[in-house]
């Protein structure tokens, strides 16, 4: 059954998103968050055997050509993901387009370009600029022909829940704990970090639902950040998780941001330079911080 790509609309928008799933006086709209985890169940996935490391790198990558361009909204790179992963996982033999460094950057770039056609209506990537930005290492033709592939291969479907969903709604909640202007907007920065860092690492993005992942990076800021309490009553009702049902993902983000922000060597810490500075001097100066990341717990299979 195919799906038609109905879009948002142009004018949509964050904000638009974001005011409609929280109203002004911080109450969540229940029917939307509740399509929104119906449709996540919906896509949920079977495990598949992907190298993590050149999913690592490439995620990387198409984060950092994702805010090169400057012009692509945030919803792009996630669907992007979300369409990369869909489309390895209803691969058969996945290792054939993981072997080929050169066919997996033809996919994920193609993937890109996709997501931008259904997110970036006023000024979506064509063929021609993935051609581009490969410096010719695919014509347009190989791109054409591998955007019908990855179609096929999804049945048309590119309506889906992304963890970028959930993160609009939650921000306006902790716009509405924060006391400055400065707070939220250091909150925001450090939430958007580490949900786009939980792109990167496969065991984040192949276990845990959108909303979980969306929390959890809500849930590891507020730890990170020194905000208390780091969970409530308000965020648990919006979200839909307690603190014990985060902690495993959430230590998961933890431990692969300090150990990213020590190594240094990612794209993305150039994006999110501020964020990774801040990780490092409170991993540095808090025993608490370092306390909760050593907490032993078993992980989700």
């Amino acid at each position: 059954m195919k799906m038609l790509c109905f879009h948002r609309g142009p004018g949509s928008g964050d904000a638009m998103e974001q005011d409609s799933l929280v109203t002004d006086e911080g109450e969540c709209d229940e029917s939307l968050y509740e399509f929104y985890r119906l449709d996540e169940c919906r896509n949920i996935l079977g495990e598949n055997k992907i190298d993590v490391d050149m999913w690592s790198n490439m995620i990387d990558k198409l984060i950092k050509t994702h805010h090169d361009l400057q012009t692509l909204s945030q919803e792009t790179l996630y669907l992007c993901v979300d369409m990369l992963h869909r489309f390895l996982s209803k691969t058969t033999n996945c290792d054939l387009v993981l072997d080929a460094k050169s066919k997996f950057e033809l996919v994920a770039l193609t993937s890109l370009m996709l997501a931008s056609k259904y997110e970036d209506v006023d000024s979506p990537l064509c063929a021609n600029d993935i051609e581009y930005l490969t410096e010719l290492s695919f014509s347009t033709q190989e791109i054409c022909d591998m955007e019908i592939v990855i179609l096929k291969k999804l049945d048309w479907v590119l309506t889906v829940t992304t963890p970028n969903d959930f993160i609009h709604g939650n921000m306006r909640v902790l716009s509405l704990l924060s006391h400055t202007h400065d707070d939220d907007k250091m909150m925001e920065n450090m939430v958007n970090f580490l949900s786009e860092l939980s792109l990167t690492h496969y065991p984040i993005v192949g276990c845990y639902k959108p909303s979980l992942l969306a929390a959890s990076a809500v849930y590891g800021a507020r730890i990170v950040l020194g905000r208390l309490p780091h969970w409530n009553n308000t965020l648990t009702h919006c979200t839909g998780y307690s603190t014990k049902e985060l902690s495993c993902c959430t230590k998961l983000m933890l431990k692969l941001c300090i150990a990213t922000c020590r190594q240094g060597d990612m794209n993305i810490l150039k994006k999110f330079s501020s964020a990774a500075s801040v990780v490092l001097k409170q991993f540095s100066n808090r025993s608490d911080l370092r306390c909760f990341c050593n907490k032993s717990e078993s992980e989700p299979h």
